[in-house]
């Protein structure tokens, strides 16, 4: 397992797109995607891998949209 620093951004419709809440978290996890999977219900995921040592993903589900940043520590 990989140790993560989380940190999660939500959004909500008519709050003009602007995060209405920060999470960050310190987790141990072995894959960021399943862990995404485990925590949205048929959400719709963009993944970036881009960043060395971060994956990034946006989960949409309807109008509701998740940013899930996780950077290896």
């Amino acid at each position: 397992m990989k140790k993560y620093e989380l940190i999660t951004e939500k959004h909500q419709p008519n709050c003009s797109g602007k995060p209405i809440l920060h999470d960050f978290f310190e987790i141990e996890i072995d894959d960021p995607v399943a862990y995404v999977k485990a925590h949205t219900k048929n959400a719709k995921l963009e993944i970036d891998t881009t960043v060395k040592d971060t994956t990034t993903i946006v989960a949409e589900e309807g109008d509701y949209r998740t940013k899930f940043v996780f950077s290896e520590i």
